[in-house]
């Protein structure tokens, strides 16, 4: 090990394709009749809701109960529980209790055959590359275990990872996760890569640590060490990180 650790998310992020969360649509609809399967494709193709003022509530372990004064949504999961919360008041309620048997739900459905998800392209050669310069590689995931470890299997991604954390709790506990994998050492040495900016990148930077955003619609919705739109765009810059090279203030946005 040379000191360093890279962190990644899983979903948006190690894991894409959108079928996880038409999964968790599906599943919220069955338990409230509140179909946004059109509204939420409409999100996923162009990042913004359809609706005028939804916000989003967060991720479905932890929703708020109304769509007041929230941020737009970063992913498919909050869009789903946004347009859900602006779809109506008729119907069962949209609680945390709900909405977490919905995401458990489609998490099961997605252990199945992985909804037809893949890894970027390149991923395994780029953590190959990063692992022989001696970086830890450590998946923080908000997803239980279940599905997760298999599908890395499949993926052949799971040899190349140094430590898998479920049910990690972003964005409130993030940051805590993250010093941990510090154990005292220069936050410098970190890096976050994810696709929720809130989850994966913001937490990073308030403890010292750089935050590598895919920003799938260049959104911008905070700062970024470094920021694109697919993870493949960042491997370059990691991997320049991975060897010592120094962080330009232009690498910054």
């Amino acid at each position: 090990m040379n000191g360093r650790t890279l962190v990644l998310d899983f979903d948006g992020t190690v894991c894409v394709g959108d079928g996880p969360v038409l999964l968790y649509a599906e599943e919220v609809a069955r338990r409230t009749g509140r179909d946004v399967t059109d509204e939420l494709r409409h999100f996923l193709r162009t990042g913004r809701l359809p609706a005028g003022d939804v916000r989003s509530p967060g991720s479905p372990s932890e929703p708020a109960p109304t769509a007041d004064a929230m941020p737009l949504p970063e992913d498919g999961y909050q869009a789903v529980v946004a347009l859900a919360l602006a779809t109506g008041r008729g119907g069962p309620q949209l609680d945390r209790d709900m909405l977490g048997a919905a995401y458990r739900a489609s998490r099961a459905r997605f252990a199945q055959d992985g909804a037809g998800t893949a890894a970027p392209d390149g991923l395994r050669a780029f953590l190959a590359r990063l692992t022989a310069s001696g970086v830890r590689v450590v998946l923080v995931t908000n997803s239980p275990l279940v599905g997760v470890s298999d599908w890395l299997e499949r993926q052949g991604i799971a040899p190349l990872l140094d430590g898998v954390v479920p049910e990690a709790g972003k964005p409130a506990a993030m940051a805590a996760v993250l010093r941990g994998l510090l154990s005292g050492a220069d936050p410098g040495e970190l890096v976050s890569v994810g696709d929720v900016h809130a989850n994966d990148v913001a937490p990073a930077l308030a403890v010292g640590a750089a935050g590598a955003h895919i920003d799938r619609w260049t959104a911008r919705p905070g700062p970024a060490t470094w920021s694109a739109p697919s993870f493949t765009e960042l491997f370059e810059p990691l991997a320049a990180w991975s060897v010592g090279e120094k962080i330009s203030v232009e690498s910054i946005m």
